[in-house]
């Protein structure tokens, strides 16, 4: 969090003209003006790669990655969704998503909407390996366990927290409770503010 700046002159202020100022600096991802680097002439290999970069920005953003509107936004821009680009950007996302997959259940399913993975799992399952494919499947229909991310902010590393708490889910489950315990813990140490934690800490 910004802390909010006060004016400590002593100018007199018209308060009519004054907008309100916010305190807290949200963040944000502004497509609009990702997208007006792209011109009539890019080339594909260009749009490509503009995607992932784009792709990449929003998932280093912990606040943007959750976001539903911000990715619709981002599937949806014009360019990407030309005949003749959409295979290879949805190779480059899948490829993406092998090391960074830590996405809410609501963003699987809107990358499924728009590439129609659940369909493709055949076709999908000869260029990349089969159990890849079957975790993109339980992402989208939500066989993992379902953590919410709603409850998740700040400045704190997720990525560990979320491998933190996931682990945890699995050792209660095959009743290891010492492992179980190790992982509370550790995830306890990175965040406190989250129901889902609460709820393990308490079984």
């Amino acid at each position: 969090m910004v802390a909010p700046v006060l004016n400590t002159t002593t100018d007199p202020i018209d308060t009519e003209k004054q907008p309100p100022q916010s305190v807290v600096e949200i963040p944000s991802f502004d497509p609009l003006r990702a997208k007006q680097k792209i011109s009539l002439t890019t080339s594909k290999s260009e749009l490509i790669a503009e995607f992932i970069e784009q792709v990449t920005a929003i998932y280093n953003n912990f606040s943007l990655r959750i976001n539903e509107r911000v990715w619709s936004e981002l599937l949806e821009y014009d360019s990407y969704c030309q005949i003749d680009l959409r295979l290879e950007i949805q190779h480059q996302l899948l490829n993406f998503l092998m090391t960074n997959f830590r996405l809410p259940h609501k963003i699987w399913q809107l990358f499924d909407e728009h590439f129609s993975w659940k369909e493709q799992r055949l076709s999908l399952c000869k260029t990349f390996p089969e159990e890849f494919i079957n975790f993109v499947i339980s992402k989208i229909e939500n066989k993992s366990p379902d953590f919410s991310y709603d409850f998740l902010n700040g400045d704190y590393d997720f990525d560990q927290y979320l491998d933190y708490r996931e682990e945890a889910f699995y050792a209660l489950r095959n009743h290891d409770f010492d492992l179980a315990k190790h992982f509370l813990d550790a995830a306890n140490q990175i965040y406190t503010g989250d129901p889902d934690l609460k709820r393990l800490l308490a079984r």
